[in-house]
């Protein structure tokens, strides 16, 4: 418990801190050159994403519901489209590639079918990731779960190495698109992917004795980078791992 309040406070202090920084900028490098009032399909905005060309795509929505939306808007703020998923169907992460795609991850439960391309949870929860195109097509989607609750928490585009990393929580046996990758207790997982969304290296990590009640503290695990590629995972109650590119077997070192 002491663990979970001690990774809201980590997440509240970062909230804190983008508010602050945003908030400097604006108020002295920038001037507001409009404000437009847009409708949110349902729940909550999650963040709000720009592509080259200056349209803005808002993502959001409801995870206790498992409802996402996906909005955009041209340079102007005039509303292009709004795209809203069946239920139990939640976008936890979205990301720019830097030309014409996003990745994304989240999870589901149930079957769903978009652009022909079907998944199905085998337990309560699956976690899924996929790309679609800046129109809000899925190009591709994948499953990775197994019985019990699982998720991918975040997604993140690897630039130098031209691969995505995805993290998240599983509770015991774990499948990529209907793949059996083995048989874990419950963990907090990271894999390397291509861009295709294959496979390249799966590990999985146990933070505290008691799996019986830290669940959620085992999927509490996101992912970031910087410019030097060296990417960095906030983990709960564990401070981070630093995974240099040049290291694609998931080689790690710990910081407190």
């Amino acid at each position: 418990m002491e663990i979970l309040q001690s990774n809201k406070l980590c997440m509240k202090k970062l909230s804190s801190l983008l508010f602050l920084i945003l908030f400097l900028v604006s108020g002295y490098a920038q001037q507001i050159q409009w404000a437009k009032k847009r409708q949110v399909p349902y729940g909550d905005a999650s963040e709000i994403i720009t592509d080259k060309w200056g349209n803005i795509y808002e993502y959001g929505g409801t995870s206790y519901q498992s409802k996402s939306y996906l909005q955009k808007f041209s340079s102007l703020g005039d509303s292009i489209f709004s795209i809203t998923w069946q239920p139990n169907f939640y976008i936890s992460k979205l990301i720019y590639n830097g030309e014409d795609h996003f990745y994304f991850a989240g999870y589901f439960s149930n079957e769903h079918t978009y652009n022909g391309i079907t998944i199905k949870s085998r337990g309560g929860r699956d976690g899924m990731f996929g790309r679609m195109d800046l129109n809000g097509n899925i190009e591709w989607l994948k499953s990775i779960g197994g019985p019990g609750m699982n998720s991918v928490n975040s997604i993140y585009f690897n630039q130098i190495t031209n691969q995505l990393i995805i993290t998240g929580g599983i509770e015991n046996e774990i499948y990529l698109n209907n793949n059996f990758q083995g048989n874990f207790s419950q963990s907090a997982f990271i894999a390397t992917l291509n861009l295709q969304g294959d496979l390249i290296y799966l590990k999985t990590y146990d933070f505290l004795d008691n799996l019986d009640e830290v669940y959620g503290s085992n999927a509490g695990i996101e992912v970031t980078g910087d410019n030097s590629g060296i990417i960095i995972y906030c983990l709960t109650g564990k401070g981070y791992i630093h995974l240099k590119p040049q290291n694609p077997e998931l080689e790690d070192m710990w910081e407190n």
